[in-house]
């Protein structure tokens, strides 16, 4: 089987890696006969080279593409939108939790914000439960703010990656950058959500979210 090679504006920037590319396509040298030189790594692709040499994403994996998702996107103040899905793993990250719960973090907006779907990240081979909490923190047509909170405090990935994405939302500092009015808003917006997300929460996990990150905000 032979094919193209990597688009050169595929978001993954691969090109030349045996890695799955977010749009479904993977192409890398191959000398199976099967293959006809470029390996299209699909489903129905039976090249065992390329299959057995296909590597799970990574942390960086996911950085990666979230900054090329991102890529021109800027938040309420006028700042680089890829600081906030950054600034949200590194919380997870500060509070020990695991790579796909990182790696949730750096994505958690790239469905809702971007033209990325959760059959391009499964097809870019990561984790279920890493798609399953992007998925849970993903507003869908129709449905309120308050009901995507409801799935996210379901979901446990869900619920780690919003918690950390209101904390982020939350600091006084990008806060004060808003309009004043705005700013009011969120912070009750946001106040009620931590009090789904939070409810029967520990005391260590209530320190862990607002002692070091953010402790000028009301637990709900």
């Amino acid at each position: 089987m032979s094919g193209p090679t990597l688009a050169d504006d595929c978001l993954c920037g691969l090109d030349g890696e045996q890695r799955a590319c977010v749009e479904g396509r993977v192409y890398g040298p191959c000398d199976h006969p099967n293959c006809g030189g470029v390996c299209e790594m699909e489903a129905d692709c039976d090249c065992p080279c390329h299959h057995a040499s296909r590597t799970a994403p990574t942390v960086a994996d996911a950085d990666h593409l979230a900054f090329r998702a991102h890529h021109g996107q800027v938040d309420k103040a006028g700042r680089p939108y890829i600081d906030h899905p950054r600034a949200v793993a590194a919380i997870l990250a500060q509070q020990g939790h695991s790579d796909h719960a990182v790696m949730a973090g750096l994505l958690h907006d790239v469905v809702e914000d971007t033209p990325i779907t959760l059959d391009d990240l499964r097809a870019a081979g990561f984790p279920e439960d890493v798609v399953s909490a992007v998925d849970a923190v993903t507003r869908r047509d129709g449905e309120t703010y308050m009901d995507m909170i409801r799935r996210a405090a379901a979901d446990p990935l869900g619920r780690l990656v919003k918690l950390a994405d209101n904390a982020n939302n939350s600091d006084p500092q990008r806060m004060a950058l808003l309009d004043p009015a705005d700013a009011e808003r969120r912070g009750r917006r946001y106040a009620k959500a931590r009090a789904v997300l939070l409810a029967g929460s520990a005391a260590d996990e209530l320190d862990a979210f607002w002692g070091p990150f953010n402790p000028a905000a009301e637990r709900g």
